[in-house]
């Protein structure tokens, strides 16, 4: 039980998002550092306005602020998270290897 609730495992998505978070802003979880609401739910204007400029994928950024989400039932399954992370860790290494092999034939005076 929490705050008179089941414990469900929306609470550690919850966490998970407070972890990503962390990475994100490459900080700890201190409230100094990852700015907080009265009722300790991220305040995602705020934390949003902190990582602007720091290099960070955009649906990484949506995963923690719907797991931050205080709302138990609106955050996302983590078999959905897991899904949307593989999908585009998968779409992001095809870009990159593909940027990196893209052969080029040299001639013969170019390759001397």
């Amino acid at each position: 039980m929490l705050n008179g609730k089941q414990y469900k495992l929306s609470v550690d998505n919850f966490s998970f998002g407070i972890v990503i978070c962390e990475l994100l802003a490459r900080t700890n979880a201190h409230p100094d550092n990852i700015p907080r609401l009265n009722n300790f739910g991220l305040d995602e204007q705020k934390f949003r306005q902190k990582i602007v400029g720091i290099p960070n994928p955009q649906y990484l950024i949506n995963v923690a602020v719907n797991c931050c989400n205080l709302d138990p039932e609106k955050r996302s399954s983590f078999s959905s998270i897991k899904k949307l992370i593989q999908i585009k860790m998968n779409e992001d290494s095809k870009t990159i290897c593909s940027s990196l092999v893209s052969p080029k034939l040299l001639s013969h005076s170019e390759r001397i």
